[in-house]
């Protein structure tokens, strides 16, 4: 991978295996989902590509990795595949039944591996799992939205998933499958003991809020007992869970709002049970901790690890040009900045996270508080 290449295909969205030792990409231009593999995070450069799936008419913009080494990959074209990852290093495509008629916007995997979810511009979320004995995933839908469902996650528990759309709305809704009177509960982590962990129903709504302005994205804490949500007026929302003996004593409630006094985030994710980062239209890293329950910036983080050797390269020269055009206050972008708003934003591991944009920029960032 050259980030020549990257900026000639534009990315769409990117995410990463469960170690962090590689990194999937799907392209807007070729619509391919090509998977790298990744020996330092320094150097986008030296990203070597493994593999390449060709499956798609439009750019896959939902895009999820399990715990499973399995790909979940849906196109703006409704297709949809489920790439499994062999111990030969080869990769093989799973069929995927969905009756989804628009575009694929957002999809995620649970904890365990043994269900997905999709988020769809029909209104709605498509929760699959697989059937043995047919040799391929089944969806089932459930009655999600007044909107296209811009970003759907699972609960840590794996029993729940979260979803928000274009109508301002962030709901909360049990998905242990069920066909007539059978519960598929061997789909669920049975060792799973924290939030949620005593829910057995389908479709059950936990939770639901309303927000000043269509809602970008959310993030679930890894304990799972903190949302935080982010809506295109600049308004973050914290909602925190107290687990009870049953689904009837589990209390809900919204914590805090905190409004941001530049331009709307675009994407969230926990990197520890109190610390989240954001990031958007301002091209850069906030970091936040939700602390005693209250939304508090922490810091703003400029410059990703690119920029550590990008800088040395920089000529002294160009800055005694900018100078003497006057131009001191006024300096182009640095070759590690990225160009357009961040769209999407992935936890790595331990205190790294990536960033991409439409531009074809990925960029590594180290969150150290």
């Amino acid at each position: 991978m050259t980030e020549a290449q990257l900026r000639e295909q534009k990315i769409v969205n990117h995410v990463w295996s469960q170690n962090g030792s590689k990194v999937a990409v799907s392209f807007r231009l070729s619509n391919n989902v090509a998977v790298y593999e990744v020996d330092q995070y320094l150097e986008v450069n030296k990203f070597q590509q493994v593999h390449s799936f060709r499956d798609f008419s439009l750019p896959a913009q939902g895009l999820a990795w399990s715990s499973q080494n399995m790909i979940l990959a849906g196109g703006l074209d409704k297709a949809i595949f489920v790439y499994r990852g062999n111990q030969d290093k080869t990769w093989s495509k799973d069929l995927v039944l969905c009756n989804n008629s628009q575009a694929v916007l957002s999809g995620a995997w649970s904890p365990n591996g043994n269900k997905f979810a999709i988020g769809t511009s029909c209104k709605k979320v498509y929760i699959g799992h697989y059937e043995d004995k047919n040799v391929w995933w089944d969806s089932t839908s459930l009655p999600s939205m007044n909107s296209s469902v811009i970003s759907v996650k699972f609960h840590p528990s794996g029993r729940v998933v979260g979803f928000c759309g274009s109508d301002n709305t962030f709901r909360l809704v049990s998905t242990v499958l069920q066909v007539k009177d059978k519960k598929f509960t061997e789909l669920e982590d049975q060792d799973y003991d924290g939030i949620f962990k005593n829910v057995d129903l389908w479709n059950h709504e936990f939770f639901e809020t309303v927000l000043n302005g269509w809602i970008n994205d959310f993030s679930f804490s890894p304990a799972g007992d903190k949302i935080i949500i982010t809506s295109h007026t600049s308004q973050l929302q914290l909602i925190v869970i107290k687990d009870g003996d049953s689904i009837e004593t589990t209390d809900i409630q919204k914590a805090d709002t905190y409004t941001h006094k530049g331009q709307p985030f675009l994407k969230l994710v926990f990197i520890s049970n109190d610390i989240f980062v954001a990031a958007g239209y301002e091209r850069k890293l906030y970091v936040f901790t939700t602390e005693n329950n209250q939304i508090k910036q922490l810091a703003i983080i400029d410059k990703p690890l690119a920029s550590q050797l990008q800088q040395k390269a920089l000529s002294t020269t160009n800055a005694l040009k900018q100078q003497l055009q006057g131009q001191k206050n006024k300096l182009e972008l640095q070759p590690w900045e990225h160009q357009l708003a961040i769209s999407s934003l992935n936890y790595i591991k331990d205190d790294l996270v990536s960033t991409s944009d439409l531009n074809g920029k990925i960029n590594i960032w180290k969150v150290a508080i």
